[in-house]
């Protein structure tokens, strides 16, 4: 019998930043059903009618009401709802809130050094412009951001990366550099975390435990901070097996085929 208030449990944070890690975690527990990025994950065209204040019966809320419905199978079952899925902050995360009680849901506000999720997503080549970026991310055109880019930073980054295009032309060995995208992915991990202080302040009876991954290295901050902060049931064997261990690791997006 689940007898903690927590009944689900979201995440916040930018991708490429542990989330999948996270879920795993979670995945050893008794007493509770984790998911990383389940169906409908609600990114891609919902994700972006949402952004941009247009949302369709026939998109955003069908794919809304077919994820309540999963999470009320869930929860039916006297299990805990968790998703990691860092989709939340950009889509869904909002929405969902007028299905449930603020006081049963837990948040995570998941964070990575800046640099290393600027690192990742340039390994992956996906931006905030380039078209598997905008299947995951705010980018500077959105109506519902906080805060858009500078127009100055932009220009110079821009032309930065222009001239590294045209280095590489004249010089073979030259590895051109994507200014342009390295800088609105750093915007784009600020405006991830600016969307979160909003949402607290919206949602003020939730609650929220904010962490960097590397402390989910730690077994005993696990444990502690996390595990039974929300009432999950596990055992330190299974817990043992899941700390530490890398997941997620992609390869570029054009040789994801």
């Amino acid at each position: 019998m689940n007898n903690n208030k927590i009944k689900y449990i979201f995440c916040i944070t930018t991708g490429r930043s542990g989330s999948n890690y996270l879920n795993n975690i979670f995945s050893i527990s008794k007493n509770a059903e984790s998911f990383h990025e389940p169906h409908p994950i609600m990114c891609g065209y919902v994700m972006r009618e949402y952004l941009n204040e247009r949302i369709t019966d026939e998109g955003f809320n069908q794919q809304l009401h077919e994820k309540v419905k999963k999470i009320n199978l869930i929860t039916a079952k006297d299990k805990i709802y968790i998703e990691t899925n860092h989709i939340f902050i950009k889509s869904f995360g909002w929405k969902i809130m007028d299905f449930l009680d603020e006081s049963n849901v837990a948040v995570i506000i998941l964070r990575r050094d800046k640099e290393k999720v600027v690192d990742s997503y340039e390994k992956l080549k996906c931006t905030p412009l380039t078209e598997y970026g905008k299947e995951w991310m705010f980018t500077p055109a959105d109506n519902l951001i906080i805060k858009k880019p500078s127009k100055f930073k932009y220009q110079v980054n821009r032309s930065k990366s222009i001239m590294s295009f045209f280095l590489k032309k004249l010089l073979k060995s030259y590895q051109p550099k994507d200014y342009l995208g390295r800088y609105l992915v750093d915007w784009y991990y600020d405006e991830c975390y600016r969307q979160a202080e909003l949402f607290k302040n919206k949602y003020k009876n939730i609650s929220y435990l904010d962490i960097n991954i590397n402390e989910l290295n730690d077994i005993d901050f696990v444990e502690n901070k996390v595990l039974k902060r929300f009432g999950i049931e596990y055992s330190v064997e299974d817990l043992k097996k899941v700390v530490s261990i890398k997941t997620n690791v992609k390869r570029p997006v054009d040789s994801l085929h």
